[in-house]
């Protein structure tokens, strides 16, 4: 299969603990290499692949696999993007990295620096470590600036996990003699998601547990949702793709009709 967007959920750990965190809780959960591997061996090409969490680096063990299974399956990937809250590194992690950065076209290494982290690395005394383990990664990763952005800036926030919590009050508080405005947004069901041609269009998420699960869902939310069984270590990935997207359009768009798994 070919897939525009892919998002792996690969862990639901964390160093720190956000106010704005839409996911809510941490919880001490890893994608397994066996869900990684169920998910690339029916895969070709991969557009853009987002490895998430949580913070993501802490599955060092899916991180180091990763590029092997992408040599294995013969997978070709034009971007994959990991997003970390800069805490933590180390010669496992720049390895693991220096690796998935061959197996791809583009490789983008983000550095989540919104006013939000900054005010985790306050609290936790770590912004120092954190200056320094980007400037550490900066020598071998293209990432994004690591001072909070000058010019002024809106940000959107969902209304999901922890950020539902938050006040205007504190939004207020948070933003005070700052540049950046907070305000909430809804997240827009996805009119591309669809399946043609061996080809997959639109976003495709599955949880750490290894279920499909619709974006930007709270870890409540994918625990309820994988009632439903689309779940890679059960059936096929292809299989489940084909009734997740179905399902996601008759739920959203009031069309299409649910297959049966048990037939494929």
């Amino acid at each position: 299969m070919i897939l525009d967007n892919l998002y792996l959920e690969i862990t639901r750990n964390c160093t720190i603990k956000c106010e704005h965190c839409l996911r809510g809780d941490k919880e001490i959960k890893n994608m397994s290499i066996v869900t990684l591997n169920n998910i690339l061996k029916e895969t070709s090409e991969i557009k853009h692949l987002l490895l998430s969490g949580g913070e993501p680096l802490i599955n060092i063990k899916l991180l180091e696999e990763l590029p092997k299974l992408i040599e294995k399956y013969n997978i070709e990937i034009s971007t994959i993007s990991i997003i970390t809250n800069g805490t933590i590194i180390g010669d496992r992690i720049i390895n693991a990295l220096e690796s998935i950065q061959n197996h791809c076209g583009n490789f983008n290494f983000i550095l989540s620096n919104d006013l939000f982290h900054k005010l985790e690395w306050q609290r936790l005394n770590v912004e120092d470590k954190v200056k320094r383990n980007f400037e550490y990664y900066q020598k071998s990763f293209s990432m994004s600036k690591y001072p909070i952005n000058d010019s002024f800036s809106i940000c959107s926030l969902t209304n999901k996990g922890k950020a539902k919590e938050l006040t205007k009050d504190r939004i207020n508080e948070i933003t005070r003699n700052k540049y950046t405005n907070y305000i909430f947004k809804d997240i827009p069901a996805d009119d591309n998601l669809s399946y043609e041609d061996n080809q997959v269009h639109g976003k495709i998420c599955i949880d750490t547990n290894g279920n499909i699960v619709d974006y930007c869902m709270t870890y409540e939310e994918e625990d309820t949702f994988s009632s439903n069984g689309l779940n890679v270590n059960i059936f096929p990935f292809s299989s489940v793709l084909k009734v997740y997207i179905d399902d996601y359009i008759k739920r959203n768009y009031g069309s299409s009709k649910k297959k049966d798994l048990t037939s494929k």
